[in-house]
């Protein structure tokens, strides 16, 4: 059953460089897991509530295994210390469509 990955993140305000890093190597093992970016967005204007992060990103995979492999794996190892520089604060979870 396909499941979405959400990132939500703040930005780095250092971390322009590491984030082109970091998606230089994730998007290709993204694609070589079958999965399928939906949307990478920036925050602009809060509508409704508060406290909203920076940084969204909505990734379609197959299945749950695809995307926990495709996290694990050695090659993601990598681009983690990008991820580090980037970010000041990441978190990652997958999700049923609804």
């Amino acid at each position: 059953m396909p499941v979405i990955m959400t990132t939500l993140a703040t930005l780095n305000p250092h971390g322009a460089a590491a984030l082109e890093s970091y998606a230089a190597i994730v998007v290709p093992l993204i694609h070589a897991a079958g999965g399928e970016v939906l949307s990478r967005s920036i925050f602009r204007e809060g509508l409704v509530g508060d406290s909203f992060p920076q940084f969204v990103a909505a990734i379609r995979f197959p299945d749950a295994d695809r995307a926990r492999e495709m996290i694990r794996s050695e090659a993601y190892r990598r681009a983690v210390v990008y991820r580090n520089d980037a970010f000041l604060d990441v978190r990652t979870f997958i999700g049923d469509p609804v």
